[in-house]
């Protein structure tokens, strides 16, 4: 297999001359060299100060290939290099494309069968000690004044971008390539940033575009200065670490820790357990001549029947007015003040969690409860007693208060049974749905609301006699009551006589005696008859 070769600038040059002397290899006067024969076959051309060479392997190129090679301008590289950057989001601090092509002996242009080796040197941005990276730009559309595959207008949409892998040193880049149009030799755009504490480097960055800072350690105070975060040399804005760094272009940045004076805020609390009494259960720093606030401390009041009150510049003083500007060290006590407990018994509704309200403020809202049948009227202070003012009224004590509420009117089941026929049970007849005062007594009277045989169906009824009903029920305010009424059956006797004459005690053989609509064929035959 043909093996792939750097050449420096010097061997480079011995080679062309040799290739001259013992080939038919000639340098035209566009200094573009013509392949010729079977042997391996080297082309050069001279684009400025680049020499560009391709190494191919015999066979991989017709006799008489040509190589024609034009730099492009400058405006037109970055144009190239604009698309790099939407594409891959590279940004090139140096970029140079060549427009690159291979003619026949005819003048036509032709491709190599097989990988060739492409070298670029005299390339003055290249060195061993930044990123050098090289694309094939195939360009869809065709700028006729430029020739080749140069496009007038490049964008991501209408050119295809690929990164050819390569090798890079001194002034010069190696790559292999199988299409010839237009290759570009860049300078990957990099953002050095060197942290400093005072004169201490302690971090060292390298960045990419649209990479991301990572922010070091937070160090320590220096001469009883806080640390407030790191600015880069020459400006005023703190670095935002969660936003990408736009690199387009080489560069290196220090970056400083900024320090501050700063005072400092000690929010102290009494718990009446530990033994020196207060405790700093928080610390904020403030600049000096600047306010602070009492958000975020975490205070967790443990004294029974004590609440969180204020904060003070004295243990129980007046509430510290937190706009005022803090220039020295300030120590802040929890002020506490008495804590009442306020129940609330629901009378039957649904349950009411307990309230504590400070010392001499009102209980305020208070959360509903729901009772079925009844609409909640008001709080009060005894079962059924007057309203409490809620809003307005100060509490000093611990305290009860009482639903009351007003009955609504409720829906209530009576069922109608009546006595079966055969034995002592009772069957389902009818039953009607009717409204009453919840919590009320249910009373039935003798009508068609009630207990009269009107209730049940006019093809019976008259056989029927009322016997009772569920006394005694309330009226559930779910509308779950149900009143059971119940009806027997009337009797009536069949009697047997010997003598058809007359009915009397002396001839009266037996006697049937059964409910309405009873079975009794078992009963017979009557003796005698």
């Amino acid at each position: 297999m043909y093996q792939m070769r750097k050449m420096g600038k010097q061997s480079l040059a011995i080679l062309l001359t040799l290739i001259m002397i013992f080939s038919t290899i000639a340098v035209v006067p566009s200094k573009q060299v013509i392949a010729e024969g079977h042997e391996p076959l080297f082309l050069s051309s001279v684009v400025g100060s680049t020499t560009i060479t391709v190494s191919a392997k015999a066979g991989d190129l017709p006799e008489g290939t040509t190589l024609s090679a034009t730099a492009l301008s400058n405006e037109e590289s970055q144009k190239y290099a604009d698309v790099i950057l939407e594409n891959k989001g590279t940004s090139l601090a140096n970029f140079q494309a060549f427009d690159i092509t291979l003619l026949d002996s005819d003048g036509n242009e032709v491709q190599p069968k097989g990988k060739v080796e492409v070298n670029f040197s005299g390339i003055e941005f290249i060195s061993d000690s930044e990123e050098i990276v090289v694309y094939h730009l195939e360009s869809n559309e065709k700028n006729s004044l430029s020739g080749g595959g140069v496009s007038s207008n490049p964008t991501s949409e209408n050119t295809t971008v690929d990164e050819i892998s390569s090798e890079s040193s001194d002034d010069e880049v190696t790559f292999d390539a199988d299409h010839f149009s237009i290759y570009g030799v860049g300078k990957v755009a990099t953002a050095t940033y060197k942290f400093y504490v005072g004169q201490d480097e302690v971090d060292t960055q390298i960045l990419l575009n649209d990479e991301y800072l990572l922010e070091p350690e937070a160090p320590g105070e220096i001469n009883e200065k806080k640390f407030v975060g790191w600015k880069i040399e020459g400006e005023t804005a703190f670095i935002d670490f969660s936003q990408p760094i736009a690199v387009t272009e080489t560069i290196s940045r220090n970056v400083n820790a900024v320090y501050e004076d700063v005072v400092y805020v000690y929010f102290l609390y009494d718990d009446g357990v530990a033994p020196d009494g207060y405790d700093v259960i928080a610390t904020k720093d403030v600049m000096p001549n600047t306010a602070t606030d009492g958000m975020n401390v975490p205070l967790v009041v443990k004294i029974p029947g004590k609440a969180f009150s204020h904060w003070s510049q004295e243990p129980g003083g007046i509430e510290f007015n937190f706009s005022t500007p803090i220039s020295t060290d300030t120590n802040l006590y929890a002020v506490l003040i008495d804590r009442w407990k306020v129940t609330f018994d629901a009378q039957g509704g649904s349950s009411v969690l307990p309230k504590y309200v400070n010392d001499g403020e009102s209980i305020g809202d208070v959360a509903p409860t729901i009772r079925a049948g009844y609409t909640f009227n008001y709080w009060s202070q005894e079962p059924g007693g007057t309203q409490f003012d809620l809003a307005n009224t100060q509490v000093n004590s611990d305290l009860k208060l009482f639903a009351v509420w007003q009955a609504t009117n409720t829906s209530y089941t009576i069922i109608y049974w009546i006595e079966n026929a055969d034995d002592v049970d009772f069957s389902y007849e009818s039953s009607r749905t009717l409204t009453g005062t919840t919590g009320s007594t249910i009373t039935l009277a003798n009508n068609n609301d009630g207990y009269s045989t009107t209730n049940i169906s006019p093809a019976y009824r008259q056989y029927f006699t009322y016997q009772g009903y569920d006394t005694g029920k309330q009226i559930a305010g779910n509308g779950s009551t149900i009143i059971n009424v119940y009806f027997t059956r009337y009797t009536y006797n069949l009697k047997f006589y010997s003598s058809p004459s007359g009915s009397n005690s002396s001839n009266l053989k037996d006697t049937i005696t059964a409910k309405y609509g009873q079975y009794i064929a078992d009963q017979f035959p009557i003796p005698g008859y």
